[in-house]
């Protein structure tokens, strides 16, 4: 029995909760939060609602492959100590007391959604639902994708762009009513009362949006350009970013090494710098003139902000997604523009008409606007060579570009341009040499990559699709087939039997053989020919080759294996585990069991 502390869908459309405050017949320790995936279709639980369900519980998952995302590290700073999928219906008990301020917050949210889902239908209702309250489990998982794709995925979660929007709009109309009053205009400070207005605008799209990590982190950094209105100094600098970072650190330290941190403080610092330069030079000012000129200026300056803002990130994506979107910059020129002038104004419009049942005003407008940001991006996302992939890089790569970027944003002058000398060397630096084969922490996956048809051959195509679209990925590779193919067994040299299975990768010397082992009574024979074992059971120290067996698995995580020559020309096995760096980090202490004591221990 739990209690249910969250509520939403997967990228499949399947229920996921988030259960705290767990009991169990026979009193079974559980670690204090877990997130379970629910299949019934009937199955509604309420946020704050007490639930009983048999469940399979496991410890989040760690790397896919060695240096890849690891879900165990974002697990871990989340607070769940394990995941797993229910194999029962869940059954409703009494409703557990919660923080009344959570449940009205939730109730309101689902009223929300429910009242746009009303006026408009299909993926533009989704999208309407996921740009006011961040949920998007209405969107289409095909419109979700090619949001990707397109480079419009920013665009979905709840974050500064949104909340800059939602309070600029009010901001912008609360000044320009007081400013329509010539006794406030000249006696109050309007400037400041607006930006209180909008702080509280902010506040409210806060917790309306669910409260995310990075809808957190952008009400921050819009409350502290705010209140340097309030107070009269510069609302968007350097110093304000730093200022930023500096408390969303204070709060979530371990943020750093998340996306949208790197994200989002990459664009904001970039931007501000830019245009700082250009406007101390007087080569970026406000449009002037007649409407359609102001327009076109306006026009332009959205594209030369995209513009920077997708360089500053470009590095960002390909480090954390192995990849870029080819038209990103074109597709966030198009729509951008629909959503910073139309569809956000007409969401703080609809907030503010949605108390007098008044929503269907600004609903019906903004609903063309929503259908065309969804046929660009489609449009976008399906275009030749939309999406551009990349092979992993190291960290060290990425820490480089980010230097020089530092540089270049916080230096004036000449010396600035050393910034981007330093960026240009790390992107034309070589990239680490791809592995050639790859195992699951389970061993039940493998990959083997052919750098002559760049291609990946698995052992098993049916499932653990996750992790081969993770590999795929990581080396920057197109889709793989299964290597028990016809042209799968000559390129590798395969054959097997009830036992496993003997190859050679590709690109490997002819005398340097993989075996996989499923029994012991294959052992004997694979130490003997083969220069590598992949066991899915305990091997033990007799063998004379490499090996990386059961307790490698379960002990380590998932593993890498690549041929290294040295300067003699002889060739080398090296291996390389996921949780070879970073064995004392607690998230992996979390995962990794004990081994067992005995003569039977593996």
């Amino acid at each position: 029995e739990a209690t249910v502390v969250e509520k939403d869908m997967n990228d499949d459309g399947v229920l996921r909760l988030v259960l705290s405050s767990i009991t169990t017949p026979d009193d079974v320790r559980l670690p204090p939060k877990v997130r379970v995936t629910v299949r019934t279709q009937h199955a509604d639980p309420q946020v704050g609602s007490r639930v009983a369900l048999i469940a399979r519980l496991m410890p989040p998952p760690g790397p896919a492959a060695p240096g890849s995302f690891d879900f165990s590290q974002k697990a871990f700073f989340e607070g769940l100590g394990a995941v797993g999928f229910a194999i029962s219906d869940v059954e409703p008990r009494d409703t557990l007391a919660q923080p009344a301020f959570r449940l009205r917050a939730d109730a309101v949210r689902g009223d929300i959604a429910k009242r746009i889902l009303n006026q408009l239908s299909g993926d533009a209702g989704g999208l309407a639902v996921a740009l006011s309250v961040g949920v998007r489990d209405y969107l289409s998982d095909q419109t979700t994708e090619d949001m990707r794709d397109a480079g419009l995925a920013h665009m979905l979660a709840i974050s500064g762009l949104h909340m800059a929007l939602i309070s600029g709009v009010i901001f912008f109309f609360v000044r320009l009513g007081l400013a329509s009053v010539p006794f406030l205009a000249l006696h109050m400070p309007i400037k400041a009362i607006a930006a209180g207005f909008a702080l509280a605008a902010a506040a409210i799209y806060l917790v309306l949006s669910g409260a995310s990590t990075p809808s957190q982190r952008a009400f921050v950094m819009v409350a502290i350009a705010l209140a340097a209105l309030l107070f009269g100094r510069r609302a968007i600098s350097i110093r304000s970013a730093a200022l930023a970072a500096a408390v969303v650190l204070t709060l979530a330290p371990h943020s750093v090494t998340s996306v949208s941190f790197q994200m989002s403080f990459a664009a904001v610092v970039m931007l501000i710098s830019v245009f700082g330069w250009l406007q101390s030079r007087r080569m970026v000012n406000p449009p002037r003139g007649g409407v359609l000129k102001r327009f076109f200026g306006y026009l332009a300056i959205t594209a030369l902000s995209t513009l920077v803002a997708e360089a500053a990130i470009a590095p960002f994506a390909i480090y954390h997604f192995g990849g870029i979107a080819s038209y990103g910059i074109i597709a966030n020129l198009v729509a951008m523009p629909l959503l910073a002038f139309i569809v956000m104004p007409l969401i703080a419009v609809m907030f503010v008409l949605m108390p007098f049942g008044l929503e269907a005003i600004p609903l019906v407008a903004i609903g063309p606007a929503l259908d065309l940001m969804i046929l660009i991006a489609h449009d976008v996302a399906h275009a030749p060579f939309s999406s551009l992939d990349v092979a992993a890089w190291v960290p060290g790569r990425l820490a480089v570009i980010a230097a020089g970027g530092l540089w270049f944003c916080l230096w004036v002058g000449p010396l600035r341009l050393i910034g981007v000398g330093i960026i240009a060397t790390a992107f034309l630096s070589p990239s680490a040499s791809r592995p050639d084969i790859l195992i699951n922490d389970t061993g039940r996956l493998i990959g083997i990559y052919d750098r002559e048809q760049d291609k990946l051959w698995y052992s098993d195509t049916r499932r653990r699709e996750f992790v081969r679209e993770s590999w795929e990925r990581r080396l920057g590779a197109p889709m793989g087939t299964g290597w028990n193919e016809e042209e799968g067994d000559k390129r590798l040299s395969l054959a097997c039997d009830r036992w496993g299975c003997l190859f050679r990768p590709p690109n490997w010397p002819q005398s340097f053989i993989v075996e996989t082992v499923t029994h012991p009574g294959a052992l004997a024979s694979a130490c003997a020919q083969a220069a590598l074992v992949i066991s899915r059971v305990p091997v033990g120290d007799t063998c004379d080759a490499a090996v990386i067996d059961q307790a490698d698995l379960e002990r380590r995580g998932a593993h890498s294996v690549r041929i290294r020559r040295d300067a003699s020309g002889s060739a080398h096995i090296v291996v390389r585990a996921a949780s070879e760096a970073e064995a004392s980090r607690p998230w992996q202490k979390r995962m990794v069991p004990e081994p067992k004591q005995g003569a039977n221990a593996p």
